[in-house]
């Protein structure tokens, strides 16, 4: 087969009772190795076709490598918000399939989901339901809303769905039990102990002028993440509609943080030995002491040994301060 295009086809699936349409995108020069998953989920009004579109962003990314060689995957879910039996088939059968026919890697580690607007919902949703499953999840402008419980009022953050989708997903009229089980912001309070021990790498960003308010649903779940102290990347996008020219760079932004997710992270140890130098300048930062204007430094302040040097530098200070912050859980580290 022609691995330098897009593979379009139709797969079984036992969760759904019907054939799915998948599309995939393989890494140039594919030669069957094994390599990490990135599920795409798509938007609303979108399908499986969707993923053709970014196609030269993975590849760029990849030939750069900006972003390890990957498997990029997607399927088309209509306006099901990734409801029933698609969790089944993107937690199993699915990665299974790819597996088996395309040797992609199965471990956590190597799995990635995202998606936008509807596509980041499913990603959140589905990701904090099987945290143990994914490595990362990174979400663009996901359609959430900024409540733990289904707002039965018309408002400026649900008009987009209230008397169209969400009936068609969750009963009509809504079952709000159902919405609940699937509303990320719920999910992440139900099982916060199992994302955090997981490690699950978390990325979500919104405009902050879409067009269907998603930013203030994007807030919320910020806000319930940093309450459940679960690590995780946020940004508001100033100038960011719901779509135009803002995306290719956010694509691009929320790409990279996939790609630190699959390589490890960028974690910098701070419990490093220092070198003699390195120990004398933050003793003399620790007694005020500035170092002479052509002076070197003893370290590079964007280097990987900077946060172990920082951490010497502020010494009996910082010793204090972590005794308060582990009798304050309003100020725990995540």
């Amino acid at each position: 087969m022609n691995f330098q295009e897009p593979l379009l086809t139709s797969i079984p699936s036992e969760a759904l009772g019907e054939e799915v349409e998948i599309s995939v995108l393989f890494p140039p020069d594919f030669d069957g190795e094994t390599l990490p998953l990135i599920i795409n989920l798509h938007g609303g009004g979108d399908d499986r076709d969707s993923l053709a579109y970014v196609k030269p962003m993975y590849d760029d990314l990849m030939t750069s490598g900006q972003l390890p060689r990957a498997v990029i995957a997607s399927f088309s879910a209509g306006l099901s918000y990734y409801a029933g039996g698609y969790e089944a088939f993107i937690v199993d059968e699915f990665p299974s399939f790819l597996h088996r026919e395309f040797g992609v890697s199965l471990e956590p580690k190597d799995t990635a989901i995202t998606g936008v607007s509807m596509g980041g919902y499913g990603a959140l949703k589905i990701a904090f339901k099987h945290p143990e499953r994914f490595g990362s999840v990174a979400a663009i402008a996901p359609a959430v809303l900024p409540y733990l419980d289904y707002p039965t009022e018309l408002s400026a953050d649900n008009w987009a769905t209230r008397d169209t989708i969400d009936p068609a997903v969750w009963g009509d009229p809504v079952d709000a039990k159902r919405w609940r089980a699937d509303n990320p912001a719920n999910v992440v309070i139900d099982s916060a102990e199992r994302i955090r021990s997981s490690g699950l790498a978390v990325y979500l960003e919104c405009g902050d002028e879409d067009l269907l308010n998603l930013h203030w649903g994007t807030e919320f779940l910020h806000r319930t993440l940093w309450d459940q102290q679960i690590a995780h990347e946020y940004r508001l996008v100033r100038w960011g509609d719901h779509l135009g020219p803002s995306f290719p760079e956010r694509m691009q932004d929320t790409t990279n943080f996939l790609a630190k997710g699959l390589t490890g992270g960028r974690h910098a140890p701070r419990d490093i030995p220092l070198t003699e130098a390195e120990a004398a300048f933050a003793a003399d930062f620790a007694n005020g002491i500035l170092p002479a204007e052509d002076a070197l430094l003893a370290f590079d302040p964007l280097g990987e040994r900077a946060p172990a040097v920082l951490r010497a530098m502020f010494g009996e200070s910082l010793t204090r301060a972590e005794k308060i912050l582990a009798a304050s859980p309003k100020f725990k580290r995540f």
